[in-house]
């Protein structure tokens, strides 16, 4: 009986790695460096909006945009969270390309950054920090 079982996992393994291409010591790897690794199920956001907001201000009244091409995204306040007048807003999930952000609100000036590039790699986006101070 035991050996049966030895015999029908060693069948097995084989079988995963002649199916994937994949050994043990390539699970996993997802250094972006053409590895044939397992992806994980992680959802990475492109862009990680830091957002300077001055005190006093409403932040319920913050739109910003994310756009590259024809895509468009609208993100307000309530999609991120602050801490110590840093409202974070992630963007752009596992979604590669150039983009422009705008970030409006009635009180403050227009704040607009232009070509944050986002690459990656077969699984998934490398994420760009953006701080953008507001005024």
């Amino acid at each position: 009986m035991r050996s049966t079982l030895s015999t029908l996992l060693l069948a097995l393994s084989m079988l995963w790695i002649a199916a994937c291409g994949k050994t043990a010591s390539s699970l996993g790897n997802e250094a972006g460096d053409g590895s044939r690794g397992i992806c994980n199920t992680i959802y990475t956001y492109g862009l990680a909006l830091q957002l300077s907001v001055p005190s006093g201000i409403n932040v319920s009244q913050l739109r910003v945009s994310i756009q590259d091409g024809s895509y468009q995204e609208i993100k307000t306040a309530s999609d991120g969270y602050s801490v110590n007048g840093v409202l974070s807003i992630p963007a752009a999930g596992e979604r590669p390309g150039t983009y422009q952000v705008t970030v409006t609100h009635p009180n403050l000036q227009t704040a607009v950054v232009s070509n944050i590039v986002v690459s990656g790699d077969r699984c998934h986006v490398n994420s760009q920090s953006v701080s953008i101070p507001l005024h």
